[in-house]
């Protein structure tokens, strides 16, 4: 049977008794049809992620190519709200004869894959991800970039648990976040007395080139002209030099403007700035997901690289954040171990990926990871030579 005709097939109506509610999977744009509804879900996520919403899927559908994103759907009885979305796409790999594994959405411009689960539906939601795989006919459900110290990733495990299914833990790291509540404590070593002493030292001998002044925006009015600022600023630095800048590539350029375009007329992009003399020598974006954020881009220029211009911008907007108490969580989306934020936050969240497989198919999921294991290590030494010619060229 085909993947077409699997998810065509009608589910099975849910029994209030039942823990696990009934799951369909679309096409993405039948899922949009559905827009309406899935905000409202995002609105009621447990764990917020503006990555797993309609703008950044249809960014990611209209200039990354990926036509083949799909959206599973889980509701608590027909007509009922949903309670679970979760985008995915299917992959086969050649080195295992084609044995097919399901993988939740991730992209490198948004590397957080936690689904859309209401608040209060966690185990409902969690045991219609574990029937996932068996509904869609794949040897399991793979789901990086999960924040592992979650409500999601809590409640998939204790289900798992429940059922007796065994599920994977892969890659996990610990990145920096911002938790608010803490207060003060949530500073990292920026919120020492001698750090603090430190960034007046460098915003005033900053302020010896000229008027220092630091802004802030989600105006939607304002964000257009200052998104043209920072791809501005971004192209200037080391991504520019390397071809990674968002304006460097008609895609992410393009998928740049629809994200921040539909976000920011909601108000939901807040894009804050150190300047010189009217001029931005740090620029940083961060999306908003009702009590939740990511801190998605920053730039500098270079020329000011002495006077840590983003240290300096993170260490502010942190305080002002902190002043606020409207966020909650902030992720930093930063790799594990990075220079910089992780000395402005002291929080750390767990990522990693879950590999949930269907029941009785534990031999194939594990040759179906080691076959794309295979696949992103020959990826990547791809994309090593060509960085290296391109260097070389460049000399």
């Amino acid at each position: 049977m085909s993947l077409a005709e699997v998810l065509a097939r009608p589910s099975s109506p849910a029994r209030a008794d039942d823990a696990a509610p009934a799951i369909t999977a679309e096409p993405l744009a039948s899922a949009l049809a559905r827009r309406g509804a899935w905000t409202k879900l995002a609105a009621r996520a447990a764990e917020p992620n503006v990555f797993a919403e309609p703008a950044m899927l249809s960014a990611l559908a209209d200039h990354l190519g990926m036509a083949d994103i799909r959206l599973a759907w889980a509701q608590c009885g027909e007509g009922a709200a949903p309670v679970l979305a979760l985008p995915f796409r299917v992959r086969r790999s050649p080195f295992t004869a084609g044995v097919a594994v399901a993988e939740s959405l991730w992209s490198r411009y948004g590397p957080l894959g936690t689904p859309l689960v209401e608040a209060g539906a966690e185990r409902q939601a969690a045991a219609a991800i574990l029937a996932l795989p068996a509904r869609l006919g794949v040897a399991a459900l793979v789901m990086p970039y999960q924040r592992l110290d979650g409500p999601v990733a809590g409640a998939i495990e204790a289900e798992a648990g429940r059922q007796g299914l065994g599920l994977i833990r892969r890659n996990t790291a610990f990145r920096a976040a911002l938790d608010t509540r803490r207060g003060e404590a949530a500073l990292g070593d920026a919120g020492t007395a001698k750090r603090r002493k430190e960034h007046g030292r460098l915003l005033r001998r900053l302020g010896d080139r000229g008027f220092v002044t630091f802004t802030a925006s989600s105006d939607p009015e304002a964000i257009p002209g200052l998104l043209d600022e920072f791809l501005a600023l971004e192209r200037t630095g080391w991504k520019g030099r390397q071809g990674t800048a968002l304006a460097d590539r008609p895609a992410s350029l393009a998928l740049a403007r629809a994200l921040v375009g539909a976000l920011g007329a909601e108000g939901r992009v807040r894009i804050d700035a150190l300047r010189l003399d009217g001029r931005p020598v740090a620029m940083l974006l961060t999306l908003l997901a009702g009590p939740a954020a990511a801190t998605w881009k920053t730039a500098y220029d270079e020329a000011y690289a002495a006077f840590s211009p983003g240290l300096l911008l993170m260490a502010q907007l942190t305080r002002s954040l902190l002043a606020e108490g409207r966020l909650g969580h902030v992720d930093s989306l930063a790799v594990p171990g990075h220079p910089m934020i992780e000395k402005v936050w002291s929080g750390r969240m767990e990522v990693g990926t879950l590999v949930i497989p269907a029941q009785g198919r534990e031999a194939a999921a594990r040759r179906a990871l080691a076959a794309m294991d295979l696949t992103l290590a020959g990826r990547a030494l791809a994309a090593r030579a060509v960085r290296g010619a391109k260097r070389a060229l460049r000399r």
